[in-house]
C-alpha cells in the first residue's frame, strides 16, 4: 500500500475535526488540483463533466489521473469505512483481507 492510503486512513479515522475534514491530508486536494490542471491544459473548453467521464481513471491515458490513482483512492476509502464499521483490534487486517479479495472494478464501483 502507498503512503496515500495511510494518510487517508489516518485522516478519516481521526477524532480531531480538522484532521477529519481533510485539512492535513494532501491526498484529496492534490488529486483535485492534478485533475483540474490536466483539464485546463488539455480540456480545450470541453464540458468538464464529459471530459472527466472520458479521462478520469482511464486505463489508456488518465491524463495525469489514471486508473491506479482512482483505485488507490477507492481502496483508502473502503479500508477506512470497513474499519469504522467493524471496530476491533483486528479491523485493519480484516479490512485489507475483505477489500483486496474483490476485483479492481468492483472496488471502484463500490467507491
Amino acid at each position: 500500500m502507498t503512503f496515500h492510503y495511510w494518510i487517508s486512513i489516518v485522516c478519516l479515522l481521526s477524532t480531531d475535526k480538522h484532521v477529519r475534514a481533510g485539512i492535513w491530508d494532501g491526498g484529496w486536494p492534490l488529486d483535485l488540483l492534478q485533475i483540474w490542471g490536466a483539464y485546463t491544459r488539455e480540456g480545450k473548453g470541453a464540458d468538464l463533466a464529459q471530459w472527466l467521464h472520458a479521462h478520469l481513471g482511464s486505463l489508456e491515458d488518465g491524463v495525469g489521473f489514471g486508473y491506479a490513482d482512482v483505485l488507490a483512492d477507492a481502496d483508502a476509502w473502503m479500508l477506512t469505512k470497513y474499519m469504522k464499521e467493524h471496530v476491533s483490534e483486528h479491523s485493519l487486517s480484516e479490512a485489507i483481507k475483505t477489500t483486496f479479495s474483490q476485483s479492481h472494478a468492483h472496488r471502484i464501483a463500490r467507491f
